[in-house]
């Protein structure tokens, strides 16, 4: 991989980066200055040179406090949106495959994880239990979590419990 600086984009104040190693690439999630978020790929194309395709997520979604996380059995991708503008504002959760090629990325089905917005997500798979545990902070200010399991294109969410109700 270059060593030289490589500006894929310019970045708003949301975006995360995972790397996916069935396709041995980066993929990343970002928000730009112009209210867009994008889920983008970024790969070396052998000589080099760094590459990217990107496909656009939202556009006009000022806050969407994205979080990507690999689960390695499904291979696919978790995108957790803390603020989702197509969906009335709430948190979802979704799968995210990119292509062999790195030309096109196919999303799953939206999980409503929370009927309202949140903030500071995270998104971390456990490779012993092969799930994804989702955390938040609520609109209470507490702080939540949620198993995600996924299957197929669907994420399918357990009973979130409440971890902390200080103010975060």
């Amino acid at each position: 991989i270059s060593s030289s600086p490589y500006q894929i984009a310019t970045f708003g104040n949301f975006w995360d980066c995972e790397y996916d190693p069935v396709n041995e690439r980066a993929v990343i999630a970002l928000t730009n200055d112009s209210n867009e978020t994008y889920v983008m790929n970024i790969a070396d194309n052998g000589s080099g040179a760094l590459t990217n395709n990107s496909s656009q997520y939202f556009t006009g979604n000022s806050a969407p406090i994205i979080h990507l996380s690999y689960d390695t059995t499904a291979n696919k991708f978790i995108l957790f949106c803390g603020y989702d503008s197509d969906v009335s504002n709430y948190a979802t959760v979704r799968t995210l495959t990119t292509s062999s090629t790195a030309s096109s990325f196919t999303f799953g089905t939206k999980t409503t994880v929370v009927s309202n917005s949140v903030t500071n997500t995270l998104a971390a798979y456990d490779s012993v239990n092969n799930k994804t545990l989702l955390a938040y902070k609520d609109s209470d200010n507490s702080l939540k979590a949620v198993v995600a399991t996924v299957s197929g294109s669907n994420i399918s969410l357990g009973t979130a419990v409440t971890i902390s109700t200080s103010n975060w």
